[in-house]
């Protein structure tokens, strides 16, 4: 997930401690430390790379433990508000987005200290509060992560925290660079390779955030004809081939998600300021996992409808290709009736396809389909198999 923090309200609040802490924070992007205890190595969650998040447990010094997210594309840690009540006193406010959704105004809280392995985890001098309606409790960002070298190995089903002895690059795989950089004067930091996936639909080289809190291979911010997003049968990148892809275009950010990343072995040496990616397998962890972590009627809902186009039997579409597919979503919030449309760069037309199931754990069924023109008017209603 992509978090953006506005700093300017930070200037509606007089309390010199709050400016001195955020003056710290900025200091400390520029001088990461790896010394001292690592965390000890945690087991990744069997959703993560699946199309839901990277999860730990991480522990207050009262003992009590929280379920937080790794999140690369949060700049800061994070927790659900409701835990404002062991956090201490506000020092200020910061108003504070999941992208695409409202602005919240997060109150800022001194740092507590936080424990994940056995390790006291290194963090900026202030954490902040919002609202994640206890789908979560919180989110490890990059104030934390930026101080660490973080394996995901995915086949072992383990995050490692590596210390400088145990990193040997000609295990690695590819070298990519990674520049850690401030957002908006605030002290936080987002990573992004150089020139990954250049010439993907949307892409076009340009650098794309290493967001591990994002569900699908990634996101686009452009590019994919107005369309939501684009799945990639088949692309290939540094000669290795990989199916099945599945990109989000929601138009503010490039990123690289979780479900791509989890076809490698992946290093994250965030002090030294490289990303080491070894391809383990080109498909999907799990090739029937199509969708976003945390919307579950579209994520099926696409899968099922992707999986008719791949056995033919998609009303308008024939089995296999390689182009891109670009889709779109109605939204609504019904677990029973779910609307997508489908085109390619070489049509004209859009066909859209209405999908219902009789209750929440059913399966879905393809109720309707039908083309229109450039002009959004039906031209065409599509036969359906078996009718």
């Amino acid at each position: 997930m992509t978090y953006d923090f506005r700093n300017r309200s930070l200037l509606r609040h007089s309390r010199r401690q709050f400016f001195c802490a955020l003056v710290i924070g900025l200091v400390c992007i520029a001088r990461p430390v790896i010394a001292g205890l690592l965390p000890a190595d945690q087991p990744i969650n069997k959703s993560a790379g699946r199309g839901g998040p990277l999860t730990v447990k991480v522990r207050l010094e009262s003992g009590e433990e929280l379920g937080f997210i790794v999140d690369s594309g949060s700049p800061a840690t994070v927790f659900d508000k409701s835990l404002e009540r062991v956090l201490g006193k506000r020092v200020g406010t910061l108003p504070m987005s999941k992208i695409g959704e409202r602005w919240q105004k997060a109150n800022a809280f001194r740092a507590p200290k936080i424990y994940l392995g056995g390790a006291e985890l290194k963090t900026d001098p202030l954490v902040y509060a919002y609202d994640f309606k206890r789908q979560f409790m919180g989110i490890l960002g990059m104030d934390v992560l930026r101080n660490y070298c973080v394996q995901l190995d995915f086949k072992a089903g383990r995050m490692r925290f590596l210390a400088p002895e145990q990193v040997n690059t000609g295990e690695l795989g590819k070298a990519l660079p990674l520049n850690l950089s401030p957002i908006h004067g605030t002290n936080d930091s987002f990573v992004s390779p150089e020139i990954l996936f250049g010439g993907l639909p949307g892409n076009g080289g340009t650098p794309m955030v290493i967001d591990l809190g994002c569900g699908p291979d990634g996101l686009l911010a452009k590019g994919t004809n107005n369309f939501g997003g684009v799945f990639l049968p088949e692309f290939v990148w540094e000669g290795v081939t990989y199916t099945n892809l599945l990109f989000g275009a929601p138009g503010h950010a490039n990123a690289l998600g979780l479900r791509f990343l989890a076809r490698h072995l992946v290093t994250m040496d965030f002090p030294r300021q490289t990303l080491y990616l070894k391809p383990t397998r080109s498909g999907a962890l799990d090739e029937s996992t199509v969708g976003f972590a945390g919307e579950s009627a579209r994520s099926s809902a696409l899968k099922y409808l992707l999986g008719m186009k791949e056995r033919g039997a998609l009303p308008g579409w024939q089995a296999g290709g390689k182009e891109p597919l670009y889709f779109n979503h109605l939204f609504n919030t019904d677990s029973k009736s779910q609307t997508f449309w489908l085109r390619t760069e070489r049509i004209s037309w859009t066909t859209h396809y209405k999908l219902t199931r009789p209750t929440k754990e059913g399966a879905w069924k393809l109720q309707k389909a039908w083309r229109t023109d450039e002009r959004g008017r039906r031209i065409e209603t599509l036969a359906l198999p078996g009718r």
